[in-house]
This record gives structure tokens, C-alpha cells and sequence, in this order.
């Protein structure tokens, strides 16, 4: 009780932290991008430059699921006030019928229609299913074990542990589902999350380095993950077919190295 009350608490300070940053946020459009000025008692200002984006991140939490609401955030590149890599452009609070008319606007190839997205492998699914029901099950079958000397404490104990393990798989299930990529000549979009949900996508241009992998398993069923290094960090795909993830890997890697020989 006491624990949910602390989470309530601090969701509650958090939101009311929300409201007086974006207070009476104004997104204008400017010749050359986007402008937005928000904030109750320190009033900011803050300027997205089509020129300098390099991807936009759409993002939905649980809470902004429940009431149908989105933040979209402009990654560019240059320096920020304090010397960081990348500066973001974060427009909050975005209706589920708006998000798409914004991401069209902030970056010209995003497209309003749903994505058709390829799904990771089940394998890795059943994969984490495994490596946690395992455990879980063995330490409530242990605790069966020293059940003589209490035994209503220890069946209420694997009882919890066995509830937990149902718990844990489920969200396991949610996760895997949410992940979806999608890549083409033009745009690459990942996407990912739990309960709610945050779509990546970016221009094969953007893209400073590439990673795929392989573990044993992963090579037995021609699986790979890719790691995919923008400006404003990494962003993966776990467990796709082999011949997609090299598709994708020597499509960008042409992109990296055209857009090298063109800066020479």
C-alpha cells in the first residue's frame, strides 16, 4: 500500500513538473523549421532546423496510451547549451489523430499510413520465456522443499513466485509483440516498448556506424541482431532473419560511404 501510494505520489509531482515546463507551449512554423516557446516562470525558446535533423522519435507511455496522447521529439545535430553531442526539439502532449499530421510536417518522408511491420523472431521470445520460467519454477519448487517447518508461509510464497513467473511472461509476450522494423531505399523505422510505445525513424544517411551479431543459437537458425549508431545514440533490433539484417547492413553501409566520398 505504501509503495503504490509513493508511485502515485511521484507520478503525480512528476505531471505537475510537466505542466509548469510546457506551460502554454506555441509550436510556430518558420521558413526554415520549427519554433516552440513554452514555460510557466522560466519562459523558453527553443529552434528545430529541417537541416540539422537527422530523426524524429515518436513517443507513447502507458499513462499517454490510456488518454491518447504522444510527445514527438526532433533529434539534430549540433552542440548544446552544455557542450552535449545532439540537441533535441520535443513537442508534447500530441493527440493520436495529430502525431502523424506532425511527423509529416517536422520531417517531409514520414508517411500517415501504418507501417507494415516485420516482426522479430518468436524464438527469442521463447528464448527469455525459458531463461526466467526456469529459475522461477525451480525456487518455487524449492521452497516446496522446506515446507514442514511452515508450511502455510511456504505454499503463499511459491504461490507469489509462480504468480509473479505468469506476470513476467506476459509482459515478455507484450514486449516482444511491440517490436517492429521496417527499411526501405528511403527510411529506416524502428519500433518498440511494452504497454506503451517509441517509434524511431531516420534516413539511411544519419547512420555513423552499424553492428550485426550472431550468438551460436542465432547462427543455427540464420537469425541476427543489428545495432544500428546515430548521433543522439543507439538504437537496435534483436533477432531478425539474417538475409534482412544484411539487407538492411550493406544498405547503410553504401549510404556511410557515399555520403564519405561525397564530403572528400
Amino acid at each position: 500500500t505504501m509503495l503504490g501510494l509513493l508511485v502515485a505520489l511521484l507520478m503525480a509531482f512528476s505531471g505537475l513538473l510537466s505542466i509548469v515546463r510546457f506551460y502554454g507551449y506555441l509550436l510556430t512554423d518558420e521558413s526554415e523549421g520549427f519554433k516552440s516557446r513554452f514555460g510557466l516562470f522560466d519562459r523558453r525558446e527553443k529552434t528545430l532546423k529541417k537541416i540539422k535533423l537527422h530523426s524524429i522519435e515518436m513517443v507513447q507511455t502507458a499513462i499517454g496510451r490510456a488518454i491518447g496522447r504522444w510527445h514527438l521529439i526532433g533529434h539534430q545535430t549540433g552542440m548544446n547549451l552544455l557542450g552535449g553531442p545532439e540537441m533535441k526539439f520535443l513537442v508534447p502532449g500530441v493527440a493520436d489523430d495529430r502525431i502523424d499530421e506532425l511527423a509529416g510536417a517536422v520531417d517531409d518522408y514520414h508517411s500517415q499510413s501504418a507501417p507494415d511491420w516485420r516482426p522479430i523472431d518468436r524464438l527469442f521470445r521463447t528464448m527469455l520465456w525459458l531463461r526466467f520460467s526456469v529459475l522461477l519454477i525451480a525456487i518455487a519448487v524449492l521452497l516446496q522443499f522446506v515446507a514442514d517447518d511452515f508450511p502455510k508461509y511456504m505454499d503463499l510464497a511459491s504461490l507469489g513466485v509462480l504468480t509473479f513467473n505468469g506476470l513476467l511472461l506476459y509482459l515478455i509476450h507484450l514486449r516482444c509483440k511491440r517490436w517492429g522494423y521496417l527499411h526501405t531505399a528511403d527510411i529506416v523505422m524502428i519500433r518498440s516498448g511494452l504497454v506503451g510505445q517509441n517509434i524511431m525513424r531516420f534516413e539511411p544517411n544519419s547512420v555513423q556506424q552499424i553492428s550485426v551479431t550472431q550468438s551460436p543459437l542465432q547462427r543455427r537458425r540464420n537469425i541476427a541482431s543489428i545495432t544500428i549508431r546515430l548521433p543522439h545514440g543507439e538504437v537496435s533490433v534483436p533477432w531478425i532473419p539474417l538475409d534482412d539484417a544484411r539487407s538492411m547492413a550493406n544498405r547503410l553501409l553504401y549510404q556511410i560511404e557515399s555520403k564519405q566520398v561525397f564530403s572528400l
